[in-house]
């Protein structure tokens, strides 16, 4: 993430017995490596262009041991799910700064993270505005 968001963090992890566990990194999800054999990854509010996708689930594959949990959290437009205006409005407002963007939806998402090499395990709301998809690493 960027380096403030990740100064937030570290001060909201400071307290945790788990923290020595965490790795926090500011990077180039499209081609700074995140390490080697990590158990799991969460993008949160990072996977919405398709374009970026296939470099940043690249990493994501190589930086995971077989059978390492990649963890989508986003707002992503579906119009079979609950309340998707919200989803909708965030799409509009990220192709407001390129019309030409080809925004992820929550029926692509899948696609794509399949592709990449991982398998779904999890796919639904987390809250009234987000979604959560969660799929692990299966092929080498």
């Amino acid at each position: 993430d960027f380096k403030e968001t990740l100064a937030i963090t570290r001060e909201m992890l400071a307290n945790h017995k788990e923290k020595n566990r965490i790795h926090l990194q500011a990077t180039d999800l499209t081609k700074d490596s995140f390490g080697t054999n990590m158990d799991a990854v969460l993008l949160s509010d990072v996977l919405y262009d398709e374009a970026m996708a296939g470099p940043i689930l690249q990493n994501t594959w190589n930086c995971l041991r077989l059978n390492g949990l990649l963890i989508i959290r986003g707002y992503y437009s579906d119009a079979q799910n609950m309340k998707p205006l919200f989803g909708a409005l965030f799409v509009l407002n990220m192709m407001t700064f390129d019309s030409n963007r080809k925004v992820i939806t929550l029926q692509t998402l899948p696609e794509i993270v399949c592709r990449a090499g991982f398998a779904i395990m999890q796919k639904s709301a987390l809250t009234e505005r987000s979604f959560l998809l969660i799929a692990k690493k299966v092929k080498t």
